[in-house]
């Protein structure tokens, strides 16, 4: 079973001096990163859900499973409560500035252009406060674009693949694969893994199902409401998985 144990074909596996460089600049004995802490930060607001994952993937290198495993989990349920969080105060704050708009419809120039300003700068303002309640200072920052890339291409569930595999918990490890795999459907050693897992005693097929495919949906509902439309991405992209492992 070598090929559960591969640490570099992960994006992150390439960045370690990056990684150790970025840990500097952290405590990893806070309530935020510690083991058993809340989901939260100390103060109960929504944490920088970026160093919960590195911090995790700290212990994957190190081969503390446990560790590993709760912090992977908890970044990747941050980032998605960040996420719920904006479009909720997006949400909320758009009739803020509302009553600037009969402005825009009867000044010209240079009077018409700082009504304009006026009426963004109250919304954000709007947003800004909502934010303020509810997320650290540090997780209101955007993020970099390597953490960009490690949660677009799904990379914490190829680190969970193999964490939940040295932990014995198999059921766990097929679905953090099948997920990974959604994303990735080119991803041979994740391919195989797949198949082995199909073939292990204990492995139900309710693992091989997207971990991601309630978020995509919430996602997709969202965009609908505010204009937008399509097919959520992850049944596209299970299509696409089925149809390969049935070739």
């Amino acid at each position: 079973m070598a090929l559960f144990a591969n640490h570099n074909s992960v994006y992150v596996a390439l960045h370690i001096p990056l990684i150790h460089y970025l840990f500097s600049f952290f405590d990893f004995t806070s309530p935020v990163a510690g083991i058993g802490a809340s989901a939260g930060s100390a103060s109960g607001l929504i944490p920088s859900y970026d160093v919960l994952y590195y911090t995790g993937v700290r212990a994957y290198f190190s081969e503390e499973w446990e560790k590993a495993a709760e912090l992977l989990e908890k970044s990747m349920t941050t980032r998605e409560a960040l996420f719920r969080t904006r479009q909720q105060c997006h949400e909320e704050c758009l009739p803020a500035g509302h009553d600037r708009l009969p402005k825009l419809d009867t000044e010209k120039g240079n009077v018409w252009d700082l009504w304009a300003v006026d009426w963004v700068q109250r919304r954000a303002e709007c947003v800004r406060f909502c934010l303020g309640r509810a997320v650290t200072p540090a997780g209101q920052l955007p993020v970099s674009a390597d953490i960009e890339y490690e949660f677009s291409t799904r990379n914490p569930y190829h680190f969970l693949q193999v964490v939940y595999w040295n932990l014995g918990k198999v059921q766990k490890a097929a679905s953090a694969a099948h997920t990974f795999f959604v994303a990735n459907p080119s991803h041979l050693e994740m391919r195989n893994n797949i198949e082995k897992y199909r073939r292990m005693e204990g492995v139900t097929e309710d693992a091989f199902q997207d971990r991601e495919m309630e978020t995509e949906k919430h996602w997709v509902i969202f965009l609908k409401r505010v204009g937008g439309g399509g097919l959520c991405v992850s049944e596209k992209l299970s299509n696409t998985v089925n149809a390969r492992l049935d070739a």
